[in-house]
């Protein structure tokens, strides 16, 4: 790139010319940036038919969308983070289907189950709403250091987790 001076001393620098692409090259263009959006499109509806399934409690069927979603774009975070959380949601779960407890509600539950095997008795409590209800009930235990416990959780009248534990003294 040359740089010329004008008679007055200054200057002048060259002139840049933007064309547009050659008309040949726009439908290749075009065409590339349709493939690509079409080669996301798996990975979106897979994600999107997952979360649907997900708000239905279908958990093993939202995670194999999940799965799907996630091998089409595998550095997605959103489809990984889907992933790791449905798992969760199934691990929560006895059978792998239904809606998780909430972490809050099964703390609620251990501390029942405590309160039963401490007093003897049944423990009941329901959420202020009456749309969550955790029952625990003393069992008969071989080991006299020990409680077995039965707890139950309810959401809209529905148990959505049953569990035997045993407490033991410490």
């Amino acid at each position: 790139m040359a740089i010329s001076f004008q008679s007055d001393g200054t200057k002048r620098l060259p002139r840049i010319r933007l064309d547009a692409p050659p008309p040949r090259l726009a439908p290749a263009l075009l065409l590339t940036l349709w493939l690509i959006g079409c080669a996301a499109a798996p990975g979106r509806e897979a994600y999107r038919l997952g979360l649907e399934q997900y708000d239905q409690g279908q958990y093993q069927a939202a995670l194999a969308a999940f799965e799907r979603a996630l091998a089409a774009d595998p550095g997605n975070p959103q489809y990984q983070k889907a992933v790791t959380d449905v798992r969760a949601a199934i691990a929560a779960r006895p059978g792998g289907e239904g809606p998780p407890v909430p972490p809050e509600v099964a703390e609620i539950a251990a501390r029942a189950g405590r309160e039963a095997a401490e007093t003897g008795k049944p423990v009941y409590y329901d959420s202020t709403d009456g749309v969550v209800r955790v029952e625990a009930e003393p069992l008969a235990s071989a080991d006299p250091r020990c409680r077995r416990v039965k707890e139950r959780m309810f959401r809209g009248g529905e148990l959505i987790q049953e569990q035997i534990r045993e407490i033991c003294e410490e």
